[in-house]
């Protein structure tokens, strides 16, 4: 390969990979922005910015759709609900799961609610019913401990066949098999939690921040679901979910934190496209104070 072209190659590399990252930080600072408003039952506006997010790709997650639809019905907004509702056809949430929610009742007698559900098939095109496949297998295995006694081996050997699957597909998630509930969860997600819980007391087990941080940065797992798994398994590198729960309304540099500390906390909020960790207290102290409910703001 010449010189030239492999300049012009490098190049167009690097433009791809700059265009998808913005994509990402564009993305979530809109998603940021849109739950701070949300939890100021700013609904008008929360609306308009959980929008401008969700079309900035095709690709959005379970939780900020629902959330976006949540607006639009309690505004009583048909036309947004409907607009926005076609995105929630991949994830494969079963119809009877949108009936339950109370605010989408008054959806329901609009015929394009039925012309919805009736063309929803699937699993649809975008899913990857090979991968789907050899996940249902994995989680299965994981999934007998609800049933019967699993010993530690038997989870290992689920764990490592996750672990496999992500090395040889990457990470998979809600884009690729679909999501169980409209919080985004997946068929993975009590496996990784299982995990997480266990080396904060067993460092021995496998340190899964590389895996959650590159799922971010690929634009397959919400920063907020990261950090949380991340901080659950009690190292030293912190997003500062924990903490800025514990601590409610008080800002971080309020609650006996050193500023090297909240400053370090910063820097990996930073590199995770979330927002500072003051802002984060202040939208969870402002989350359990308004007596919200029905949305999902991690």
């Amino acid at each position: 390969m010449s010189k030239l072209l492999l300049v012009v190659v490098c190049g167009l590399f690097n433009l791809v990979v700059t265009a998808q990252v913005s994509k990402i930080e564009t993305y979530q600072f809109e998603i940021n922005r849109a739950e701070h408003l949300l939890v100021q039952k700013k609904y008008p506006e929360a609306l308009e910015t959980y929008q401008r997010a969700l079309f900035i790709s095709g690709e959005a997650f379970t939780k900020d759709i629902f959330n976006a639809l949540s607006i639009a019905a309690e505004l009583d907004n048909q036309e947004r609900f409907f607009q926005i509702l076609p995105m929630m056809a991949d994830k494969c949430i079963p119809q009877r799961k949108f009936e339950e929610i109370e605010r989408f009742k008054s959806m329901s007698d609009d015929p394009r609610w039925a012309a919805f559900f009736s063309k929803q098939n699937c699993p649809t095109g975008s899913i990857d019913k090979e991968l789907l496949s050899k996940s249902n297998k994995i989680a299965k295995r994981y999934q007998a401990k609800f049933a019967t006694a699993i010993n530690d081996r038997q989870f290992d050997e689920a764990f490592e066949e996750w672990v496999n699957l992500v090395k040889e597909e990457g990470f998979v998630s809600e884009f690729e098999i679909g999501a169980v509930d409209f919080s985004g969860k997946t068929i993975f997600d009590e496996l990784i939690v299982d995990h997480v819980t266990k080396r904060s007391s067993d460092k021995k087990k496998t340190d899964l921040r590389g895996i959650l941080t590159q799922a971010v940065t690929d634009g397959k797992l919400a920063p907020q679901k990261a950090a949380y798994w991340i901080d659950l398994q009690n190292d030293p590198y912190k997003t500062g979910i924990l903490i800025a729960r514990a601590f409610g309304k008080r800002p971080a540099n309020e609650a006996k934190l050193p500023k090297s500390m909240v400053d370090k906390i910063n820097e990996v909020r930073t590199l995770m496209h979330l927002e500072s960790i003051e802002q984060y207290t202040t939208k969870h102290g402002l989350l359990t104070s308004s007596g919200l409910s029905g949305f999902y703001i991690d």
